[in-house]
Formats: structure tokens, sequence, C-alpha cells
């Protein structure tokens, strides 16, 4: 029976072995330094002032990165316990099927994802989360073979992010609703719509009256299942405050900021495998109601890819969702 016992057991862990992957993982040392980045300034013919912060450290330089070898545990075989807004709020992301109209090629036309794209995903962001008002605001396409290349009417194709990180810190999630409201110089702006989304009266409304959260909707859009490099979660759940940075963002016409991941070896990382271009995932950045910035995220090389396998081509959507507060549920709405 002891042999019957130690067989059965084999089997097991090698069924759990088999959802997930040990892969590396690119996080920024501890180190307390300073960290600023200067954006889109040679885009746009402009020196950038680095004088003003005189010394600072990259984390995004291969030499300035903390690599670590960490289990992704893959979810796909428990897909429909990722589809609710109860894993968004208290893990950070969720699963949608959901086909788009466009092809493939659409997604390199600036004019086609914003006049197409983006109201279909403000329509998808709306009806999972139950979202009063949806703002979409930008885009970024990350393809390997095509980074730098520019898209049609639009910004740089980038290369997938491969340093464990939030888009936001909570000070510049804020921020950058008062920023959609502020006149926009179109010859040195780096944002990619060029109106104004909101008055500032609306913009300040909204932060002071109403639950606000960023939002990214994520999509494979290539015509192969995503077998490269793909897209890591740590669940909210293993995530400290205190594991996060700041590093400063400065743009010609703005500054923002995202939050960098420092290890941790109590984080438990997700993904889901094989995804394709009918599948999304929705990914939480920033939430009022619950925390602020909630967990990071990062690209990462799927071990034992297959050679001469099509690059990971992906959309990701960036919106911001408002809900009334509790206490402004009987108040008069302005949306």
């Amino acid at each position: 029976f002891i042999y019957i016992y130690i067989y059965i057991h084999i089997l097991v862990n090698m069924a759990n072995s088999g959802t997930f992957v040990n892969a590396t993982l690119n996080y920024t040392p501890n180190n307390n330094k300073q960290m600023v980045l200067y954006l889109r300034f040679e885009d746009k013919g402009l020196k950038p002032p680095i004088e003003e912060h005189g010394e600072v450290f990259n984390p995004f330089l291969p030499e300035n990165k903390d690599p670590r070898v960490m289990r992704v545990r893959d979810v796909r075989p428990e897909i429909s316990k990722w589809t609710t807004t109860d894993a968004l709020d208290n893990h950070g992301f969720m699963y949608v099927k959901n086909k788009s109209s466009l092809s493939t090629m659409d997604y390199y036309d600036n004019e086609i994802v914003m006049n197409e794209y983006y109201p279909a995903c403000g329509e998808l962001v709306k009806e999972r989360t139950g979202a009063a008002k949806v703002l979409v605001f930008d885009h970024v396409l990350r393809n390997k073979k095509a980074a730098g290349e520019l898209l049609k009417g639009g910004a740089p194709i980038q290369n997938p992010v491969g340093l464990c990180h939030n888009d936001y810190t909570p000070i510049s999630a804020r921020n950058r609703v008062l920023q959609l409201a502020a006149p926009i110089d179109a010859d040195i702006t780096a944002n990619t719509v060029k109106e104004p989304l909101l008055n500032m009266e609306e913009a300040k409304y909204l932060l002071d009256t109403h639950r606000v959260a960023f939002i990214n909707v994520w999509r494979s859009i290539g015509a192969h299942p995503v077998k490269d490099n793909s897209l890591a979660v740590c669940d909210k759940e293993s995530f400290a405050p205190n594991d996060f940075a700041d590093l400063k963002f400065v743009y010609p016409d703005r500054e923002g900021g995202i939050s960098v991941a420092k290890y941790n070896p109590n984080h438990k990382w997700c993904y889901v495998s094989d995804l394709m271009n009918d599948e999304c995932i929705l990914l939480k950045c920033y939430d009022s109601k619950f925390g602020g910035v909630p967990s990071a995220h990062a690209g990462f090389d799927l071990p034992n890819a297959p050679s001469n396998y099509p690059s990971r081509e992906s959309v990701e959507i960036r919106t911001i969702a408002f809900w009334p507060k509790e206490d402004n549920m009987n108040n008069k709405s302005k949306l």
C-alpha cells in the first residue's frame, strides 16, 4: 500500500506542477535611489531638463534590474474563478471572453483604434464593472519585431515591459484625471488624445464625489496563441504597499509616475496561458476604494517557448472608471 500511496503522491505532484512555470521576473533593487525618466523629448526635438534632478537611477536598464526566478501560476484550468468583479477587486485582474471587430492590421492604425476600439473598450469596462462613467484616454501597441516603428498616425510601437511595475502611483493616478481636463499643446504633448476629455470642474467633481479606478484592457491581437512572452500579474492579496517604489516620468508637457516593484518572496504571480485575440484581461492599476495601487504586472518570457514562433502582438487600452460614492448616491449626478 505504501508504494501505491507514493505513486499517487507523485502523480498528484506532477499534475499540480503543470499549472505553474518557473520564469524570470525583473524587480527593482531596494536601494532608495531617486528614479526619474525623461520621455518623448527627442520625439519632439526637445532637450530633457536633466539638470533639475541631478543623478538618477533608471530601473529599466538591464544592469539595474533585480532578476528573480518566480513560480507563475497558470489560471487557465480554473478560468471561471477569474471572470468576476470580485477577482478584479480582490486579486487585481479578471478574464473576459470578448471578440473584437478589428483585424490585426487595424490595430496598427491609430485612427481606427481611437474611433472604433476606444468606444468598444469603454462599453466593455462599463458593462463588466457597473461603472457610471468610463473615459478611454490612451493605448500602447507592443510587438518585439516592430518596436520603434511608428503606428500609422500615432506613437512608436513598444516592446513588452519586462519590469515588474504598476502604471501609476496614488498621486499620479489622481493627477492624471486633472491632466485630462487641462489644455493640450498638440505640438509637444505625449498624450494620445489631443483634446481634453473633461473640463476642470468635472474632473474635480469626479475626484471628490466618486470612486475612481484605472483599468487597462489587455488583448493579444495576433492570429496565434501567445506562447513566447505573456502578461504576469501579481495577486493583490500577496502584495504589500511597501513593495513599491516611485518612478517619476517627465514628459515635455506634464509629469507622471509609475510604481516599480521590489522583490518579496511572498508574491504570488499568475498568468493565462495561450491567450487568443478573442480574450481580454481587465487589469486594475488604481482604485480609490480598494487601497489605491493594487499590485504589479510585467511581461515575461515563457520557458520552453517554441522556436521560430510568431512574436506576441498585443494592445493595452487605458481607461478610467467612475462610480458615485455611497454617500453621494442620492445626490443628483452631473455625469
